[in-house]
């Protein structure tokens, strides 16, 4: 004769794991945005206090969203962080300069071609700094949000096709907002 489950035990189960499934979502997201705000709103103050240039705001918030990220796995989802490889970093790295150097070449080379871009002057070095520094900091921030939180947990989930297009669809929803933006360039 087999025991049957007490229906309050059945709605605290599910009640549990429905937490679950909803922890396992927020923990995440609430770790990546809480170090993002960090980063962006209590270092300016404490690098100027300390004489140092606001140029390393970016970059320092980028590292902290690494720590949020690699402290989320590891503690919360009690995982290793093989995307996240420093053997791998540096051949990763510069591969993945090569490949924007060369697209980004590619892309001015055909505009030029097409008559569309032309050179009408020079800056100096130094003005390349801040915006690049911004680049990686949004770029880090974005990738670990969209890529190793959303893309990965609906990739478990849903699929590889549906992860997908849902984060390609949130990403490019998410930079709407962007000056020049527009929903033909969202899509």
């Amino acid at each position: 004769m087999e025991a049957q489950q007490d229906p309050t035990e059945q709605r605290t189960g599910r009640g549990r794991r429905l937490l679950r499934a909803i922890a396992a979502w927020a923990v995440p997201i609430v770790a990546l945005v809480a170090a993002f705000l960090v980063g962006l709103n209590l270092l300016p103050p404490l690098l100027a206090a300390l004489g140092l240039p606001r140029l390393l705001v970016p970059l320092l918030t980028a590292g902290l969203v690494l720590g949020a990220y690699v402290l989320v796995a590891r503690r919360f989802e009690r995982r290793t962080v093989p995307e996240l490889d420093r053997r791998r970093a540096v051949p990763e790295l510069l591969l993945g300069l090569a490949a924007g150097i060369v697209l980004c070449a590619v892309s001015v080379g055909i505009l030029a071609l097409l008559g569309v871009y032309r050179v009408v002057g020079t800056n100096p070095l130094e003005v390349l700094w801040p915006p690049l520094a911004a680049a990686v900091g949004a770029g880090v921030s974005e990738e670990l949000f969209f890529r190793g939180v959303l893309f990965r947990k609906l990739q478990d989930r849903q699929g590889t096709w549906i992860a997908l297009a849902v984060s390609a669809v949130l990403f490019g929803a998410a930079h709407l907002g962007n000056a020049g933006a527009t929903v033909f360039g969202a899509l």
